[in-house]
């Protein structure tokens, strides 16, 4: 098994996705955990914003036709590096007591 690359990425959970307004402590989730991951020297971290999509209701959701809040556009926050740095950084945020969140830690292949 190879150390590198793998991705690290939020995903939403079946009952309420990761938001642009997810905050700990007055803090955006998605700045708390880039910084973590920059603090632990990853390789790369990024946040965007979803286009549009659709949850467990099954509406189509698209924010440039409908009116929806800032605050509750989803949001995918994502991280690459080695398994064992992506590890600690796991173990970090766990410490950090953020929200209940999926993560999914795989490879990345070409």
């Amino acid at each position: 098994m190879s150390s590198w690359p793998y991705s690290l990425t939020t995903l939403p959970n079946p009952k309420r996705g990761t938001q642009v307004g997810d905050h700990i402590e007055q803090r955006p989730l998605a700045e708390i955990v880039i910084e973590t991951a920059h603090a632990l020297n990853l390789t790369t971290a990024f946040a965007q914003r979803g286009a549009g999509g659709f949850g467990q209701h099954g509406q189509i959701v698209n924010p440039i036709l409908l009116e929806v809040r800032p605050t509750q556009q989803p949001v995918i926050i994502q991280v690459l590096g080695r398994r064992s740095q992506l590890d600690l950084l796991l173990s970090h945020l766990e410490n950090l007591d953020l929200p209940s969140r999926l993560w999914v830690l795989e490879p990345l292949t070409a």
